[in-house]
């Protein structure tokens, strides 16, 4: 195990290295490569369904047709579906680093949310963290549901802050400013006690 000293509050206390901004990005990366592409296979695959679905039971091909334009026009057609289908795999996303402290490419890089002090992290910690990293993703869907457009600058907003909170793990502590509140640290799945 590689150990460094974790300077918390003042002290220095020996724990596993902590991951640097290079690889997390990667990571994240990966994630939205994978809500990319997963939105866009749900969509091809359930497009036509949805269509279908609401119009199986119309007898007259201009029901079915009205039908479809409603589809478009509520939903968005193919960007909405797509739009729709990468949310669906972001949520994915969220629950999965929320409940387990992984993600697809943290998997893939060897990475894994755990503590500050480079122990496996708590499912309270886990949550706070996700909560803290995807609050605008909840804020922006809300607002697309709602369409109040008031909700989706304050979820612009939020992301801004969010995303600024990322360049703290350029800092010593390698730690993103939803890291800091929540008590949390990335580092290598095989490092973390």
């Amino acid at each position: 195990m590689e150990t460094t000293a974790t300077k918390t509050a003042g002290n220095t206390s020996p724990g596993p290295a902590r991951v640097g901004f290079g690889k997390r990005l990667a990571a994240y990366l990966i994630d939205m490569a994978v809500a990319g592409i997963g939105g866009w296979v749900l969509d091809r695959l359930a497009s036509p369904s949805i269509t279908n679905l609401f119009a199986q039971d119309m007898v007259e091909d201009d029901m079915a047709e009205a039908v479809g334009h409603v589809y478009t026009n509520v939903f968005g057609g193919t960007l909405g579906a797509t739009v729709d289908g990468i949310l669906l795999v972001m949520l994915l996303v969220i629950l999965l680093e929320a409940f387990t402290g992984l993600t697809l490419g943290k998997m893939l890089l060897g990475l894994q949310d755990g503590s500050e002090n480079g122990t496996r992290a708590s499912r309270n910690a886990l949550i706070t963290r996700a909560l803290i990293k995807y609050v605008f993703f909840g804020v922006l869907l809300l607002a697309g549901v709602t369409g109040m457009d008031s909700l989706n600058e304050i979820g612009f907003m939020l992301g801004s802050v969010v995303y600024l909170g990322f360049l703290f793990i350029l800092g010593e502590k390698k730690q993103g400013f939803h890291d800091f509140i929540a008590k949390t640290a990335v580092y290598h799945k095989r490092d973390l006690a």
